[in-house]
């Protein structure tokens, strides 16, 4: 398989089951400031140079070198961002970047960058007028925090009335 038909296959999977190595507090958190986490998606690139004869009394920066990791990144970054476009995402966060050099001898010079993360996209102004709710909710209580919620009672939403009503309950205790 092509990489590009291996990327298309992967995609088409999209709705299905994921994994993400977000840790709980972190998803509690992308809730919480009204962005729901989508799938995994990542993007590689990898490079081979090949054995640069050098002479060197001093230590200098190879170029080329250097020039291969830049565009090996931007390889995979480009790669993960095309993935988190496929999936409608309006960013992605938890992005780890992995190198690390291979081969089989010192003459082979290759390298591999990874980048992996998890694409997120806002959840809609009801689910986060919930969301303040509950956060409210668990506020200790203040002459401002009533008058928030007083102010959500008659939203028009059944959702965000039910939750600003279980906030309001919380300072009644």
């Amino acid at each position: 398989m092509q990489p590009d038909q291996i990327a298309s296959a992967r995609l088409a999977e999209v709705s299905r089951v994921w994994t993400s190595d977000l840790s709980v507090s972190e998803f509690a958190l992308l809730d919480a400031a009204g962005f729901e986490p989508l799938e995994f998606v990542m993007g590689s690139s990898v490079f081979h140079i090949g054995w640069q004869q050098q002479q060197l009394r001093q230590s200098t920066e190879l170029e080329l070198l250097t020039q291969a990791m830049y565009t090996a990144r931007a390889n995979a970054m480009g790669r993960m961002a095309a993935e988190a476009a496929q999936v409608r995402a309006d960013g992605v966060i938890g992005v780890r970047l992995s190198f690390r050099q291979h081969g089989l001898s010192p003459e082979h010079i290759e390298f591999n960058q990874r980048l992996q993360g998890s694409p997120i996209r806002r959840i809609g102004h009801e689910r986060w007028l919930r969301n303040i709710a509950v956060s409210l909710g668990n506020a200790p209580p203040s002459a401002a925090v009533n008058q928030a919620l007083q102010s959500r009672a008659g939203h028009s939403s059944a959702l965000v009335r039910e939750h600003v009503a279980w906030a309001m309950a919380q300072h009644v205790r």
